[in-house]
């Protein structure tokens, strides 16, 4: 490195970890099911983000099971962006059109890549309505002034927001719901901020 510049390196959420088909399964339940019948989730229907999506299978799976659902995801490492945008690519023309993977800094919120897809322009603080974690303590610690700013933009848009954290609470939040029914009883903690239109 030259001297005098400095590079900022992007903090790691979690490591690859991919969610369980059981836990897609009840991720599905506890929050999207939820968020469908809503009426205040902005123009456009539900858009569910996942920060440290690694290959996008969360979000496949979702937008397979629900037509109306718009998906997201933000990754920082490029092997699963690749793959990610790879295994997309082999899905349906409306799949396509709903799903994105960005590779990029999960705690930054900005557009960041060009494409042609419907959503690729969505962005977390503007749009999302769903939001899926399964990030360590540390992540969900760097995360907090984002998602803060968020509900706070959601209450005074008058919009719902949900978040499901999986394994790991969201520090001085309380959660509307626990389950603990998936295998080995591993928390999932479902916090819904819901404001009248």
């Amino acid at each position: 490195m030259s001297a005098g510049i400095e590079t900022e390196i992007p903090f790691k959420l979690a490591p690859f970890n991919p969610s369980s088909e059981q836990i897609q399964v009840k991720c599905c339940e506890l929050l999207i099911d939820r968020a469908l019948g809503d009426t205040t989730t902005g123009e456009g229907g539900p858009v569910l983000f996942d920060l440290g999506c690694g290959d996008g299978r969360l979000l496949i799976n979702c937008a397979k099971k629900y037509p109306e659902l718009k998906c997201i995801g933000i990754e920082l490492d490029n092997v699963f962006v690749t793959r990610a945008l790879e295994q997309i690519q082999t899905l349906s023309q409306d799949l396509q059109d709903r799903l994105y993977v960005h590779e990029g800094d999960a705690m930054k919120d900005q557009v960041y890549q060009e494409s042609t897809c419907p959503v690729a322009n969505l962005t977390f603080i503007d749009d999302a309505s769903i939001l899926y974690l399964f990030v360590l303590p540390k992540g969900i610690e760097k995360l907090i002034p984002l998602l803060i700013s968020v509900v706070d933009k959601r209450k005074s848009q008058k919009r719902n927001f949900r978040i499901l954290s999986y394994m790991f609470k969201i520090p001085e939040w309380d959660p509307s719901v626990v389950d603990r029914s998936s295998k080995g009883s591993c928390p999932m903690y479902l916090y819904e901020f819901l404001f009248e239109e």
